[in-house]
């Protein structure tokens, strides 16, 4: 394990040698109680997304016994439960034999893949309610496809025996008119004889909840990647030369794409990833924003002090002021001309569903600084995709080094409630599924569950239906009638509970309730094509969508390419921010037609045609793209049986509302042991990151993994385990700026000394006569808007700057950009 770089930290201070110390190595107290002599021998991670994937690799490669308990079931492999969370892969199928049989004219929808089933004959009684579920499933396909069965037995006669025992059963279940085509063989297989594997023919399609965006500022993933090899193909574990990290590919340029106003053509602004040349392409950008997204001098000159004013804050001022106040009050959004004020207040929307007015200075402040400084600062690979879908490129690998490598065990079964336990007087999990009659009392458990399980016993409730408490309150209530027996603090539960509370009437599946919710939709929808298609080689952003789309052409990036095996040729991904708008197409709204629906009234077809028709007008002839042949979408958005509209997002997006991140659980570097044997992990955390991310989840999922690193050396000294590394952003930012932040610091402390050692996760309380900004003090806010003006407009006494370079540049013979 390499050490931090000089950016990386955890918090809790450092070594004369630059290496993390461990909370335990710096005397770390105020736990209540002592524990019982011995350390806990077992850790039981509850949640297979990043964060408790994250968890799992991290202690396994210190030596700790781990357990991963997750819900999903692999649909490729029965019994084995799906990695991911959100991010994995959500594998859908066509029941066609190929693409040609797909009518041009009308877009399907993709039908969610149907797991394999294995029935064993020598567990019929088990194996039964499975095979029941199946048809279920299979009878409600609108074309119901080919089923293969395929036998197991002593010869391969034997196998197809048993497979036709199946058929004459299976043909007994399914409705008259509606039996499939049954394909049966055999298979010599002394081993699994009596074993029968149900299969649909289909073509597979990689959905997903939304597509992979890699910022080189995520450290944290990066860094796990490393250390995930490639394995073959083979059933057996076996390392390649290469690594996950190795699976991305550098994406090189991002778009804001604008549609057509009046007679004028759609706008698209290149908006580079790489690290500057030279003077002359900054200058072109700087035209191209006020030429084609309409900026004025004056806009620019505005967001770029600002951003310039955010880089120069110390942290303490970005704690105790920034993260009270909304993005749009910190630039001063209301200053803006009508047309950056829009693009303002919707591309934070586009990113990740945020609104500009509506959510906190920090975290926007952080994320856009660290997109402008990653060309700067990390040009080898800016932004970045996957060579193949995420759980192809990533998620495989990552279960099988864990499993066959570390020795990581995979139960499918979820948390589903708490116990206390009178022997050993301390708090169990109630597992529902595989791996409950392997736990003891002597072991940790992580919770790594999604916050709406944290916040609601049923995070499938409609609309109007009755609270129920989540894990959270559940963990509280045997914590309170059985407190005098147990040891620890639960604050980050307490902090969760409270904040279910303060929630409970705030239902992110109604429309009434989202004006100032923190849990907010964003959701995506896959296209598929007969051909491959090219909609911009990167990220799109759709700046004037009214569903606040982004978009990736991703098989452009993938290594291999789609072949007459495949069901399509090209996927366009893409994203949906808001959900609430109503739409209408560009073309609509210029003629004074009525806007459409909302996503939310729309039914999946709905859906499909108006994002479709969102991507082509803003595009214009620069779709290059026919009309996708189908489509994907979210399976975490479930839909009414009778209206066919949404009516439950599954995987709401957490985003941060001002003065809203004080209320989240845990402190960065500082999580705590909970009740003595518990931890949480997840976005819904306190992190560095701050953004609802896949870095954010890895980087909690190390914080609890250090918690219980940390906990362990305290219960016995002569246990060292090296800490997980953990990166701040801010502590990476331009190093040419430091003397300003610290400028800042000490104007934010006056009239202190100036000596205060910066806090770790918690600013201090600010001091009465502290000083601004030294921006404000100079009021600077003018001073940069003429110097803008002479070098994007020009000036009565000449041309502009830009223009000036250009002319010399082609006088030079040498190569300008357009």
């Amino acid at each position: 394990m390499h050490r931090p770089d000089d950016n990386g930290d955890r918090g809790k201070g450092m070594n004369e040698e630059g290496s993390v110390m461990s909370g335990a190595a710096q005397g770390e107290e105020g736990r209540r109680g002592q524990p019982e002599a011995g350390p806990p021998t077992r850790v039981w991670v509850f949640g297979a997304g990043i964060a408790g994937l994250t968890v799992a690799h991290e202690l396994a490669e210190r030596g700790l016994e781990v357990h991963v308990v997750e819900p999903a079931v692999d649909p490729h492999s029965p019994g084995e439960c799906d990695v991911g969370g959100v991010a994995r892969t959500q594998w859908a199928q066509l029941d066609v034999g190929d693409i040609g049989s797909l009518s041009s004219g009308k877009m399907a929808r993709a039908d969610p893949l149907c797991p394999m089933v294995q029935v064993d004959y020598s567990l019929w009684t088990s194996s039964k309610p499975s095979v029941d579920k199946l048809v279920d499933i299979i009878s409600t396909y609108d074309n119901v496809p080919p089923v293969q069965l395929i036998g197991h037995g002593h010869t391969e006669q034997d196998g197809e025996d048993y497979a036709r025992r199946l058929e004459e059963y299976l043909r007994g279940r399914f409705t008259p008119g509606r039996v499939p085509t049954f394909e049966l063989s055999g298979k010599e297989s002394p081993k699994d004889a009596g074993k029968v594997d149900i299969k649909l023919n289909y073509k597979l399609l990689p959905g997903e909840h939304g597509f992979r965006f890699f910022p080189s500022f995520y450290q944290h993933v990066f860094d796990t990647m490393r250390r995930i090899p490639v394995v073959t193909s083979t059933q057996d574990f076996s390392e390649t030369f290469r690594t996950v990290r190795d699976n991305l590919v550098p994406t090189k340029s991002s778009f804001l794409a604008m549609a057509a106003r009046g007679d004028e053509d759609p706008r698209t602004v290149v908006f580079p990833r790489d690290t500057p040349m030279g003077l002359s392409p900054l200058l072109s950008t700087l035209n191209d924003y006020v030429s084609k997204l309409g900026y004025t001098a004056s806009d620019i000159a505005q967001l770029a002090l600002k951003i310039f004013k955010y880089m120069t804050s110390c942290t303490e001022r970005r704690e105790a002021e920034y993260e009270d106040i909304s993005w749009w009050d910190f630039i001063e959004g209301d200053r803006l001309s009508p047309t950056c004020q829009d693009h303002m207040d919707k591309a934070p929307e586009v990113l990740g569903a945020m609104v500009a007015r509506k959510s906190d200075a920090r975290t926007q402040g952080n994320c856009v600084t660290q997109l402008l400084l990653d060309p700067i600062l990390r040009p080898e690979r800016v932004d970045a995709t996957l060579v193949s879908p995420t759980s192809s490129s990533w998620f495989r690998h990552w279960r099988k080094y864990l499993q066959e490598a570390q020795g990581v065990r995979f139960h499918v079964g979820h948390l589903s409630d708490f116990k206390y336990d009178d022997v050993s007087k301390k708090i169990m999990p109630v597992i529902s599924g595989d791996g409950a009659d392997e736990l003891d009392a002597n072991c940790y458990f992580v919770i790594a569950a999604s916050l709406p399980a944290m916040l609601r016993g049923n995070p499938r409730a409609q609309v109007g239906d009755p609270y129920e408490p989540g894990l959270a309150k559940r963990f509280l209530d045997v914590y309170k009638a059985h407190a005098s027996d147990l040891r620890g603090e639960v604050q980050d539960f307490e902090k969760l509970a409270a904040w279910a509370e303060e929630l409970k009437e705030k239902d992110w599946n109604n429309p009434d309730h989202m004006a100032d919710n923190p849990l907010q939709h964003l959701t995506g929808i896959q296209f598929f094509f007969p051909t491959d298609v090219m909609v911009r080689e990167g990220h799109t952003l759709y700046l004037d969508s009214a569903w606040r789309l982004s978009s990736i052409s991703q098989p452009r990036f993938w290594h291999r390419r789609r072949d007459i095996s495949d069901a399509y040729r090209g996927i366009l991904s893409v994203d949906i921010g808001n959900v609430y708008t109503k739409g209408g197409r560009a073309d609509g709204l210029k003629t004074g037609q009525s806007p459409g629906k909302t996503m939310w009234e729309s039914t999946p077809a709905e859906i499909a045609e108006e994002v479709w028709s969102q991507v082509v007008d803003t595009l214009g002839k620069d779709t290059r793209a026919p009309k996708p042949i189908c489509y994907h979408i979210d399976e975490y958005l479930e839909f009414d049986a009778e209206t066919n509209r949404p009516i439950r997002n599954g995987a709401p997006y957490l985003v941060n509302r001002p003065s809203d991140w004080r209320r989240r659980p845990g402190t960065p570097g500082e999580y705590q042991v909970q009740c003595d044997r518990w931890v949480l992990a997840g976005t819904y955390m306190q992190t560095y990151t701050r953004l609802t991310t896949m870095e954010a989840a890895n980087e909690s999922g190390r914080h609890a993994a250090n918690a219980i690193l940390d906990d362990l050396q305290r219960r016995e000294s002569s246990l060292s385990y090296p800490c997980c590394e953990i990166w701040n952003p801010e502590k990476g930012e331009l190093p040419d700026l430091e003397w300003l932040k610290e400028l800042d610091r000490r104007l934010f402390h006056y009239p202190g000394s100036g000596d205060e050692e910066p806090t770790h996760g918690h600013a201090p309380e600010r001091r009465s006569g502290g000083l601004p900004h030294f921006i404000d003090i100079l009021d600077l806010e003018e001073l940069p808007e003429a110097l803008l003006r002479a070098i994007t407009e020009g000036t009565e006494k000449g041309p502009a700057l830009s223009s000036i370079m250009a002319t010399i540049a082609s006088s030079l013979g040498l190569p300008t950009r357009s």
